[in-house]
């Protein structure tokens, strides 16, 4: 099972308003294929590609960290879990 979720920051707006809307629309649909199946994708508009950059960098950056989450939960489901709690 693999992770179908990414998170957008209200921070990376700005960068959908410096596009137009055919642009905006680009770039979403190219965030969203990356996010699926984190394959290199390739932008021939600068300033649309600019801002994938930022975008990628984030989902990047929160999947690494979901990948941390998920090892350190196998590490302690092959330990047995957390220990009962007496009653």
């Amino acid at each position: 099972m693999g992770k179908d979720s990414f998170i957008l920051y209200t921070d990376q707006k700005h960068l959908l308003e410096k596009l137009s809307p055919e642009q905006g629309y680009f770039l979403m649909l190219k965030v969203f294929e990356y996010a699926e199946n984190r394959k290199a994708i390739i932008i021939e508009d600068p300033l649309v590609d600019m801002a994938f950059t930022a975008f990628k960098t984030s989902i990047d950056r929160n999947h690494e960290k979901y990948t941390k989450i998920l090892e350190k939960r196998r590490e302690g489901g092959r330990l047995g879990g957390r220990p009962r709690k007496k009653p």
